[in-house]
């Protein structure tokens, strides 16, 4: 039932999206007509599946949890799937997860893989991933206010999101860097202490063993970097093929890259009409009033497209076994 009144809540959310011109109904005939070339850039942005399960069984690997690659892309892409086409509370990483400890309680024994191992690489991989769209953003913000880029108080704002995600980085930097001395100064405290955190500290310390894997975060880190450019060219392509007009390089990647975030916020069911609404009213600010291009129907087909490559995720949760369950 739930299922269905977020379903239901999604179709209100396009109705609201064409009610109040976010999508356009002649961009969309535009789309349709263009299927065949939009079917060539799904193909550039299924590469970054591939990429995202490597990247996330490079920090499996690294925090202690064995497992094939063949198993860590199967499963990368069901979460993908069930991450883009369901909506509400079954999320991509609770997906992952499920399947993990599955496969942790399939394996006993000394040296079998461990659910803290599993949820260690499932928040490191997120925070890499976050690190990517955070680092365009950022160079993207800093290049629209080096170039004088929309008016000052849009400056002032963009100004605050690069002081925000230049903390942000730094913060994390120095809990990675430092994040052994602060697990003793925790454990001294006794701010982990008794039965229950058990399983907490062994968390921490499975995360805290990618530090010492500097190749790998590295790696990941490369990764993450490349995913959100195919991303943002992709994007780039889907606007440029519905207006054939290009625009404005740096406000568009500083717009590309907040909608690509807050398309991440568990506000509306799938975060459809969020992505979209920031990508429209951040492109009109950040680009010139000349180009008539419809910025929320770009995102939307560029949404749709999302959705057609996780599709093959659902293929992989149908024929999909676990190693013990074959």
């Amino acid at each position: 039932m739930s299922i269905v009144l977020k379903l239901l809540s999604a179709a209100l959310g396009v109705a609201l999206l064409l009610r109040f011109d976010i999508l356009d109904p002649d961009g969309l005939s535009i789309a349709w007509s263009l299927r065949h070339e939009l079917s060539g850039i799904a193909v550039l942005y299924a590469v970054t599946f591939a990429l995202a399960g490597l990247r996330w069984h490079l920090l499996l690997r690294a925090t202690g949890f064995p497992i094939a690659l063949r198993d860590t892309g199967l499963i990368a892409l069901i979460g993908i799937f069930f991450g883009s086409v369901l909506p509400g509370a079954i999320s991509t990483d609770g997906v992952r997860g499920a399947y993990l400890l599955r496969y942790a309680a399939l394996h006993p024994g000394s040296s079998s893989p461990s659910g803290a191992a599993a949820v260690a690489s499932i928040l490191v991989d997120r925070l890499v991933g976050l690190f990517g769209l955070a680092f365009f953003t950022t160079i993207a913000v800093a290049a629209g206010l080096a170039a004088g880029l929309a008016s000052p108080m849009v400056q002032r704002v963009l100004g605050a999101l690069v002081a925000a995600l230049a903390l942000l980085t730094i913060a994390c930097a120095g809990a990675f860097v430092f994040g052994e001395y602060c697990r003793v100064v925790i454990e001294r405290k006794g701010w982990l202490h008794g039965p229950r955190t058990r399983w907490i500290k062994r968390l921490l310390d499975r995360v805290l063993v990618v530090r010492h894997r500097p190749g790998v975060v590295a790696a990941a880190l490369g990764i993450s970097l490349v995913n959100h450019a195919i991303g943002i060219a992709v994007l780039w392509a889907v606007v440029r093929l519905l207006s054939q007009q290009a625009p404005e390089f740096t406000g568009f990647v500083v717009a590309a890259a907040l909608a690509m975030a807050s398309n991440f916020l568990p506000i509306t069911p799938g975060g459809i009409g969020i992505g979209e609404v920031t990508f429209e009213q951040t492109s009109r600010l950040l680009q010139s009033g000349e180009l008539e291009i419809a910025y929320g129907t770009a995102f939307f087909v560029f949404r749709l497209l999302m959705v057609a490559c996780s599709l093959v995720g659902g293929i992989a949760f149908l024929i999909y076994r676990l190693p013990s369950d074959r």
